[in-house]
């Protein structure tokens, strides 16, 4: 179940709105797991060709929809994913 469905979008689409966009969607993912809520972002709709615009279209927007996720109270947990070291993962 998923009571909300959620876009972020910018005025622009350079680096620079990506960044701001994911930095929203992070304070955002993590409020929302302080809360007990859960996020799952779709790419799809708004990384693959033109269908971003039509979710535009669908929204009634003029902004680039940057970042595309659901919002709810998950009815599973899923645990985390296993982390590498630092170490393990970064050469001097």
């Amino acid at each position: 179940f998923t009571p909300l469905i959620a876009v972020i979008s910018t005025a622009g689409d350079s680096k620079r709105d990506w960044l701001r966009a994911g930095e929203l969607y992070e304070r955002i993912a993590l409020m929302a797991t302080r809360a007990g809520l859960s996020t799952a972002v779709w790419a799809a709709p708004i990384q693959i060709g033109e269908f971003y615009k039509e979710l535009q279209n669908a929204l009634g927007i003029a902004f680039r929809p940057q970042v595309f996720f659901r919002l709810g109270y998950p009815t599973k947990y899923t645990p985390h994913s296993p982390r590498l070291l630092a170490e393990e993962v970064l050469t001097t």
